[in-house]
């Protein structure tokens, strides 16, 4: 069996066109160990245990796109604690954060391989806040592969106290993009978890869906019943942007056109006397944050 995994292994950094420096049997143990997880509900908790030792990282997720339709979320793991967790974040990037998402944008077509971005490089503050700024990400290595007809969209994050991710690392990540998208797709082929998200969303006794939901429904009241006399759908719309939600994901979860989401849009910011996304969000994200906290606890 091992045998055959190292075939694989070699495989998959022939292909890649890089050298692959992996110092010891420890880490080549761990993506034995990530093979063996293969279809497994471990193999999420193993993928990120294998690329913090290997990259020192703090978070990773993996999402799958295949032609148009929205992505799906297969590996949403970190060590972190906050109430607006890895997962939680994950499935608000499902549910239509990804149609903001510069890097997709951009770099969806584009050769597979890996790159970094760092945090202030991205120009879309909205979206740079809520996925960046508040989890504390400065940096995101990204490893791009295809398989079956299906990109396999993965990154790796770094907190701002971290060093730079360096040269031989990205050359350690594109050595191993054949070997980790090849197990990406064959784990996604035989794992099929029960709530059809590729991974268990449960935190803190409540589903991410679930955080998201009663998080809306909060600050649709604190909006509508604060003093600008917002009306209910005014109030549901701005609750979604600070929330990180395009224009289309609104419009999709109220059932109305873009363009009446942009003409209620403009008229809450008339009455709060505000013109951008950036003062809604800066305004009223610290009551997001500490309802969360509770929810948390």
């Amino acid at each position: 069996m091992r045998e055959k995994y190292m075939r694989r292994l070699s495989t998959a950094c022939d292909e890649s066109g890089e050298t692959l420096r992996i110092h010891g049997t420890s880490e080549l143990d761990r993506l034995g160990d990530l093979t063996a997880s293969i279809g497994s509900e471990n193999f999420a908790m193993t993928y990120y245990d294998v690329f913090r030792d290997l990259l020192n990282i703090e978070e990773c997720t993996v999402f799958s796109f295949q032609r148009s339709n929205k992505p799906k979320p297969l590996i949403a793991e970190g060590r972190n604690e906050r109430p607006y967790s890895t997962r939680q974040l994950a499935q608000d990037y499902v549910s239509g954060g990804y149609l903001e998402d510069p890097n997709v944008i951009s770099r969806h077509v584009s050769s597979n391989g890996a790159y970094v971005i760092q945090s202030e490089e991205i120009k879309n503050e909205l979206f740079r806040r809520h996925y960046y700024e508040f989890p504390a990400i400065a940096q995101e290595m990204v490893m791009k592969g295809d398989a079956g007809g299906t990109l396999y969209y993965a990154s790796f994050y770094r907190k701002a106290d971290a060093r730079q991710f360096d040269l031989q690392e990205m050359q350690t990540i594109n050595a191993l993009s054949g070997f980790i998208t090849k197990a990406l797709h064959r784990h996604s082929e035989l794992f099929s978890p029960c709530n059809g998200d590729g991974f268990s969303l449960a935190t803190h006794g409540a589903t991410s869906a679930e955080v998201r939901d009663r998080t809306l429904e909060h600050l649709s009241n604190v909006l509508f019943n604060g003093p600008h006399r917002l009306s209910k759908r005014e109030a549901e719309i701005c609750a979604g942007i600070v929330l990180g939600y395009s224009t289309l994901a609104i419009s999709l979860n109220c059932a109305i056109s873009p363009n009446t989401v942009a003409t209620h849009r403009k008229r809450a910011y008339a009455k709060m006397g505000i013109s951008s996304q950036n003062e809604l969000f800066t305004r009223y994200f610290s009551s997001v944050r500490e309802f969360q906290s509770r929810l948390a606890h």
